[in-house]
């Protein structure tokens, strides 16, 4: 059966892997570090020492950019980011992913890692690329399958 995965549900999905999906610090310094980069850069200029302005309009500039950086990417790939039909299996050790009418396997022995998240999982294929999958599209099957390859990729 195929399910929609709409633009909304991967837009969030988008955000919460730039923000969450790396880490608690790195999440952190991600959702604090452009708002404080530009509180110190406002500080930094209201210091009347000349050596301060350069350093205060660069880390100003740095903040900006931290702040804007997953609207810009999210913008960058707007056209992918469109509502697609899909339809998700896990069958003997293999993903298999439906979408518009393409069929693809994936060997789960073959991703570098697999994680659960809140309303999620993400399937990383390397250390730059990876693509998720909201869980509604798996069954109770296929999460005891998916859980039985991480306990063996474990041991």
């Amino acid at each position: 059966m195929l399910a929609v995965y709409s633009r909304k549900e991967r837009i969030r999905n988008h955000f919460f892997e730039y923000y969450f999906g790396h880490g608690r610090i790195l999440g952190l310094l991600r959702l604090a570090g452009g708002p404080l980069m530009i509180f110190f850069s406002l500080k930094l200029s209201m210091i009347d020492l000349r050596n301060y302005e350069t350093m205060s309009v660069i880390l100003g500039a740095l903040g900006m950019y931290t702040l804007i950086r997953p609207l810009t990417s999210m913008m960058m790939e707007w056209k992918k980011l469109k509502s697609i039909e899909l339809k998700a299996a896990i069958k003997k050790e293999t993903l298999f992913v439906e979408e518009d009418g393409m069929e693809i396997k994936i060997p789960l022995s073959s991703l570098r890692n697999i994680k659960k998240k809140s309303h999620y999982i993400r399937f990383n294929m390397n250390r730059f690329q990876g693509f998720s999958i909201p869980d509604r599209f798996f069954n109770s099957e296929d999460f005891r399958q998916l859980q039985q390859f991480l306990q063996k990729k474990k041991a």
